[in-house]
């Protein structure tokens, strides 16, 4: 089912697109930094889009999940000092390895 609906919005958004690029054909003169670029209306309107969905995106990832997996890895951390507390806790005959238990 999801696979539908993300087939679907791509399709809408391909179709968006070349509408937007077919009613906005005249031809524009962008300047960029130290060179000016001629592309059609409608070109520069959805580079623009997909630029901005990307800082986006970009944004998202670095304000969201870098820290979420900064907070994962002490976590993990904490847990595996944690076991180690745990283990020098545990008698002798607690702390041997499953293998050594059923070899005697």
């Amino acid at each position: 089912m999801r696979r539908w609906v993300l087939l679907i919005v791509i399709v809408l958004a391909v179709l968006l697109g070349l509408l937007v690029g077919m009613l906005n054909a005249q031809v524009v003169t962008l300047d960029v930094l130290l060179t000016t670029l001629q592309a059609s209306l409608g070109l520069v309107v959805i580079l623009a889009f997909v630029s901005g969905l990307l800082l986006g995106v970009m944004a998202l990832w670095v304000l969201r999940l870098v820290p979420m997996r900064f907070r994962l890895k002490r976590l993990q951390r904490e847990i595996q000092q944690s076991s180690q507390v745990n283990d020098s806790v545990l008698p002798e005959s607690a702390k041997s390895t499953p293998a050594n238990r059923l070899s005697g």
